[in-house]
């Protein structure tokens, strides 16, 4: 499995991934994202695992979809 680090500014509902292939930087990565936007009330800020991108934007889909195509899988 690989380790991501989701951003997701749920003001422009815009998701940033990053790849972490270093597992023990992972944590490392997650709060310094978190401090850098400790100021800003509108990113969510993720760490995930998924086999694959395509793996996560499936079962993450709410970070990369809209609502309309959300309502589609229901």
């Amino acid at each position: 499995m690989t380790l991501f680090l989701l951003t997701f500014d749920r003001e422009n509902r815009q998701a940033t991934v990053q790849e972490l292939p270093d597992h023990g930087d992972a944590l490392d990565q997650l709060f310094e994202a978190e401090a850098r936007l400790r100021d800003h009330p509108q990113p969510e800020i993720v760490l995930v695992t998924a086999a694959d991108q395509d793996d996560l934007r499936r079962t993450h889909a709410r970070y990369f979809e809209s609502i309309d195509e959300l309502l589609e899988f229901v």
